[in-house]
């Protein structure tokens, strides 16, 4: 095998090492970015069930309210029923009194309704803001895992990319320069043996002479196919 070839083919294999590591370091931006997603869903159902409970516990007070209107109103009627002196008043106070109840006792219904919701959107609130705290708790272990993974990454892809530069040195600068462009813009494989008489990327059928020719100076071409670069060995 040439030089240049051998050279060429150890340059592609360190940058597969570096982009290997590149990808996994790109999948953690996304981990991350999912906790955060995830809390922020968390936050949010805490958020509305306060608001329902702010909310329904307004909704008690009027309603607890109007309930000592309703009760002040019938111990009103009440003690004006024992004042009447003749039946038309005492006829009329007594539907006053009797419609009083019904008011008070719808009300309370109604409050004790309000009163059961409250306690129960209370207990949603609660149970939220404890799966909060709890989910901050064990998020902090998994974003130190994370960093933890992170800064171990860091340091293969220094040292890989150390590798990287030093093989680098090795290609001459213009197949150097064919090949980053090339591999800028794939980010993968770029470098192919010819195999059965066609390019090992595309399939792209080359001509005996030219592989013959390839062989002989270990020249590597670029395939007319796919743009790829090729080296043929026998």
């Amino acid at each position: 095998m040439h030089a240049e070839l051998e050279a060429l083919l150890q340059l592609q294999s360190e940058d597969d090492v570096v982009d290997g590591i590149v990808a996994q370091m790109e999948s953690i931006a996304p981990r991350l970015a999912a906790l955060d997603a995830a809390r922020a869903k968390a936050a949010r159902q805490l958020e509305v069930t306060l608001a329902q409970l702010g909310e329904a516990e307004r909704k008690q007070r009027e309603a607890a309210h109007l309930v000592a209107e309703h009760r002040q109103r019938v111990e009103r009627n009440a003690a004006q029923l024992d004042l009447v002196k003749n039946l038309r008043e005492a006829t009329a106070a007594e539907h006053q009194v009797e419609s009083g109840k019904r008011m008070l006792s719808e009300g309370e219904a109604g409050l004790r309704e309000i009163e059961t919701n409250v306690t129960a959107i209370r207990g949603a609130a609660e149970a939220h803001r404890q799966a909060l705290a709890d989910f901050d708790a064990t998020q902090e272990d998994k974003r130190a895992a994370i960093q933890g993974e992170k800064a171990t990454l860091d340091a293969q892809l220094s040292a890989a990319r150390a590798k990287r530069d030093v093989a680098a040195a090795k290609v001459p600068a213009s197949m150097r320069s064919t090949y980053d462009r090339i591999r800028a813009r794939r980010r993968a494989q770029v470098v192919f043996a010819v195999t059965y008489g066609a390019c090992g990327s595309c399939d792209t059928a080359i001509p005996v002479q030219r592989r013959n020719q390839m062989v002989v100076k270990g020249t590597i071409e670029l395939c007319e196919g796919c743009g790829m670069l090729l080296y043929a060995t026998e």
